[in-house]
């Protein structure tokens, strides 16, 4: 028999563990007893003796895990089995620091780190160790996909596991540690996309992102258009389901505009649409505003006899002229030999 340590000081109300040993090689089987004497410094009990008791048998314990070897967040079950002298058994299992885990001959753990697991086997009032059974444990991987993301038309979106791995797998099959992905492939939307990493011992995990691609809106206010300034022209971005913001500061779908309010002269008028994803597009025409031509009058009804001529002027100058004989001057000359007798009606425009 040995122990250890053989001397030491311990503090007023604290204490210590001394370690006994025995060597049972060659010790025929059967209960053996001893006393250990400590001697201290204690007035009132300078001497006091421990009992030990020792049971030499032809005792077995065997004990495992399964698995052994395990990824963070999985379990392995402890197995401990003692056999020898026909005797019945109980059991408990300790961690490495000597806490109770279970008092039972299976027991399942979970251990965060690679850990040792102490197998006991309990007959009457002693207690029996078998060989410590070690447990370990590998990390996850830990992939981030990073923040949501968006994008509009054929923009591509760069993802990437940003972790170490053996193999990788997308949710759309790609087998890479980043992909670029775009609505060509996925579509227009919102959609999730994961991404699983494998290590190189087998454990995987995986992360999640939301991206979404936008279709650009297809904003159309047509050809460039030309109006007088008495008259007005309604102007349609073509775009439902988005926000409008117009050159005027106007925010409806579709505006109108009028000559008057615009002024005589080129205006540039634009629209600005975005869509319910956040996607952005304009586009821009022109409106020319003309002055409208002033009122014109020929004058009071004539009566022309024979050979009589009469002169009839719009009266103004700088516009094109439509008379009802065809002719496009500022005048015309009205006589029986062109119109012939009767009441004839002219008009210009």
């Amino acid at each position: 028999m040995n122990y250890s340590p053989n001397n030491g000081t311990i503090l007023a109300g604290e204490s210590d563990t001394i370690t006994i040993g025995f060597n049972a090689q060659d010790v025929e089987l059967g209960d053996y007893y001893a006393q250990l004497k400590i001697s201290n410094n204690d007035p009132d009990n300078p001497l006091f003796e421990v009992p030990i008791h020792l049971k030499v048998a032809d005792i077995t314990v065997v004990a495992e895990a399964n698995p052994t070897e395990i990824c963070a967040g999985e379990s392995s079950t402890l197995f401990v089995e003692a056999t020898g002298q026909g005797e019945t058994f109980s059991y408990l299992w300790k961690t490495a620091a000597g806490e109770v885990i279970s008092e039972t001959q299976e027991a399942t753990v979970s251990p965060a780190e690679t850990s040792i697991y102490l197998p006991f086997a309990v007959i009457d009032n002693d207690t029996i160790a078998g060989e410590p059974v070690t447990i370990t444990v590998y990390a996850l991987p830990q992939p981030n996909l990073g923040e949501d993301q968006s994008a509009c038309g054929n923009t591509l979106i760069s993802l990437d596991a940003n972790a170490d791995g053996a193999s990788f797998e997308w949710s759309n099959g790609e087998t890479t540690a980043s992909i670029e992905a775009s609505a060509e492939d996925f579509g227009f939307g919102i959609h999730e996309i994961w991404v699983k990493v494998i290590s190189e011992n087998g454990c995987e995990n995986a992360d999640t992102v939301m991206v979404t691609f936008g279709e650009i809106p297809a904003v159309n206010l047509g050809e460039n258009q030309q109006i007088c300034n008495n008259a007005s022209i309604n102007l349609d971005a073509g775009v439902d389901d988005a926000s409008y913001l117009w050159s005027s500061g106007q925010t409806t779908a579709d505006i109108t505009v009028e000559g008057a309010e615009l002024g005589v002269g080129t205006h540039e008028i634009w629209v600005e649409v975005t869509s319910a994803l956040g996607c952005v597009n304009s586009d821009t025409l022109e409106i020319t505003v003309n002055e409208v031509p002033p009122t014109v009058s020929l004058g009071e009804n004539q009566a022309l006899c024979g050979s009589e001529q009469y002169t009839l002027d719009a009266g103004v100058e700088g516009y094109t002229y439509n008379w009802s004989n065809g002719a496009s001057t500022q005048a015309i000359v009205v006589d029986t030999a062109g119109y012939g007798y009767g009441i004839q009606t002219v008009w210009l425009s």
